[in-house]
């Protein structure tokens, strides 16, 4: 409605027709109210939405995208330090071998840092993705202690473990059928920050105690204490909160600060509580609950199933298997190719884009063939549904072999039909468990 001043304004007009003894209309009688200010708030908050939700599309793709480009050249980092470290025998003499070592250190350590980044950045924006379903604690927890072990092994720390007050060896632990409400994945990145946290803060010749215990309301709590230097008072006010590494900034223990922020938004998103104890000079205690899932199942060869495996070929010796990659970075080849080398009954070929790598595998029909995601021309999905599509090599197994890492890539690869999905930087032992796996 134009206002007397010449401006407009939004107004609610309600309002009925007055009639006569003959129901002949006589006039209109009516309320007019100026709602220009409510309406006006109204296209601000909703403006403000869009481009909140904007903002979040934004940074969703800034994640991925920044995801991928870190983890290209820490690929090549970490990948042939590790190729070297095989080697260390046959070509390093003492000192290259240390400094390969760090490099290999300092290379984990960074790709520890993006992950942290990543994973906050994802919580904050609400993207975090859980898939909660019924989890045997222990299988969890021995995955989790064989990655923990040889930092413990190093300080001298001893670790152990107890249920409900009694102490279990390893083999005792294996046989508890105690299942938790969670999602596996992250409840494995969750503990295995706690027994990081308590090997680095720790004392030397210390100990690390780790309970399991059953509360009334049906929560299993899990409970990680070491006999470091404890926390004062002042550094309990700022534990979860990002980037605060509670006087440790100057110190060569390495971390991030922000651990903790993510343990505890990840316990919380999955339904459970998170907690500590501290004294000085005594030690700390962290703890997480979580619901408990009533299961029967025992883990099975659990000893069989962690035993960290050699990189040795289980194929038939006499049988010459091929593999074909189809990727575009050099770099990423020339280490793919001398990690199957290797293997002595495999010939790999190699293609640096789709279409030359689609030829190949309908000419020679691989044994194998491992798929970089990101190509030029033609993304892995696209290349992986033509593969598909092609009658002579349709049930040929196709591994992803990608940067994009984050939860949701790994989902979408698996459900598009990879058989695996290996994300760079590579992890050595992995990518070959999985070769062999294909090649038996």
């Amino acid at each position: 409605m134009l206002w007397p001043d010449g401006s407009v304004h939004w107004v609610q007009e309600t309002g009925d027709v007055i009639r006569g003894d003959k129901n002949e209309p006589l006039h209109m009688l009516g309320v007019v109210m100026d709602i220009d200010e409510r309406k006006k708030a109204e296209i601000a908050l909703l403006n403000t939405k869009e481009e909140a939700e904007n903002a979040n599309r934004a940074k969703s793709q800034f994640l991925s995208s920044m995801s991928h480009e870190l983890r290209t050249p820490l690929n090549a980092i970490i990948g042939f330090s590790q190729l070297l470290k095989i080697d260390a025998d046959q070509s390093l003499n003492k000192g290259q071998f240390q400094n390969v070592d760090e490099i290999h250190k300092a290379g984990n350590h960074l790709l520890e840092l993006i992950n942290e980044v990543l994973d906050l950045a994802r919580i904050e924006a609400g993207r975090i993705d859980l898939s909660i379903e019924e989890v045997v604690l222990a299988e969890v927890m021995a995955e989790s202690l064989q990655l923990i072990a040889p930092l413990a092994h190093k300080r001298r720390i001893e670790v152990i473990l107890k249920k409900d007050g009694s102490i279990l060896t390893n083999v005792q632990l294996l046989q508890h059928g105690t299942a938790v409400q969670a999602d596996r994945t992250r409840l494995r990145q969750v503990l295995l920050n706690l027994l990081s946290n308590a090997v680095k803060y720790n004392s030397e010749n210390g100990q690390i105690i780790i309970t399991c215990d059953t509360s009334d309301k049906n929560l299993i709590r899990i409970s990680v204490t070491d006999t470091g230097k404890g926390l004062t008072p002042e550094q309990q006010n700022h534990l979860f909160k990002a980037f605060e590494r509670l006087g440790e900034e100057a110190s060569n223990t390495e971390g991030t600060g922000i651990g903790l922020v993510i343990t505890k938004s990840i316990v919380e998103l999955m339904g459970g509580n998170i907690g500590f104890d501290s004294q000085i000079d005594v030690g700390s205690t962290f703890w997480i609950e979580l619901p408990q899932h009533m299961s029967q199942r025992v883990s099975e060869n659990m000893s069989e199933k962690n035993e960290v495996k050699n990189i040795q070929a289980t194929a038939d010796p006499e049988h010459k298997f091929t593999v074909l990659y189809i990727e575009d970075n050099p770099a990423n080849l020339r280490l793919v190719t001398q990690l199957l080398s290797r293997i002595g009954n495999v010939h790999m070929w190699s293609a640096h884009e789709p279409h030359l790598g689609l030829e190949l595998a309908s000419e020679h029909h691989p044994d194998l063939i491992l798929l970089d995601i990101n190509l030029p021309g033609m993304d892995g999905y696209e290349v992986l549904k033509r593969l598909k599509n092609r009658e002579s090599i349709c049930s040929t197994p196709v591994i992803a072999i990608s940067a994009n890492a984050m939860h949701t890539d790994i989902e979408k690869g698996l459900k598009a039909g990879f058989d695996d999905y290996i994300t760079k930087p590579i992890d050595v032992t992995e990518l070959m468990n999985s070769v062999n796996a294909r090649l038996k």
